[in-house]
């Protein structure tokens, strides 16, 4: 709680479920956490976390429902993201090269998120289409982040749980490279 105060949000937060989080502010919160716990890796933990019901993208799987396959609920889903997000936007971009596919996670015109809420947001991403479709094996072919690695133990273990791929840092980009047959999963 004294950390909620640290960013200027109001503790009561977490005993109203149905309250806003200014995405500044939880962006903040997840940063200033994982320096005072000392888990550098807060964002993909919190995923890792966070049941399978992904109870903070709840209108993303209702979403879903209306879908048959994965590129379909993917163009609506970004479309969704766009519109109902100020923190970052995410770009599909089918077969850079054959057989590959992107999902860009880009910056909105004003704001750069920080390292956690990029991390964050690529292990939600990733937890989402196993949950929707089915497919609790999918694995990413990359994860290519912008920001350095930090230098603690312990990421390669919550990289596997969260992405099962090879994860690297210092990029042009954040993005998670996908085989384009994945667009094809039903859901």
């Amino acid at each position: 709680k004294e950390l909620m105060l640290e960013v200027g949000m109001n503790p009561d937060l977490l005993s109203n479920p149905d309250s806003f989080t200014p995405y500044l502010r939880a962006c903040s919160l997840l940063e200033i956490a994982s320096i005072e716990w000392e888990k550098p890796y807060l964002g993909i933990e919190f995923t890792i976390a966070t049941d399978d019901s992904m109870p903070t993208a709840g209108s993303l799987v209702l979403l879903a429902k209306f879908h048959k396959t994965l590129r379909s609920f993917m163009n609506d889903a970004l479309e969704y993201w766009e519109i109902h997000t100020n923190g970052f936007n995410v770009e599909l971009k089918e077969e850079i090269s054959p057989g590959l596919s992107t999902l860009i996670i880009k910056n909105n015109s004003f704001l750069t998120p920080p390292r956690q809420m990029i991390q964050h947001g690529a292990a939600n991403i990733c937890k989402l289409i196993r949950i929707i479709t089915n497919q609790h094996e999918m694995r990413p072919i990359e994860v290519h982040f912008m920001h350095e690695k930090q230098k603690a133990d312990g990421f390669e273990d919550l990289a596997e749980q969260a992405f099962g791929c090879p994860v690297h840092f210092n990029r042009d980009r954040n993005q998670i490279l996908f085989p384009t047959e994945f667009y094809d999963y039903k859901i």
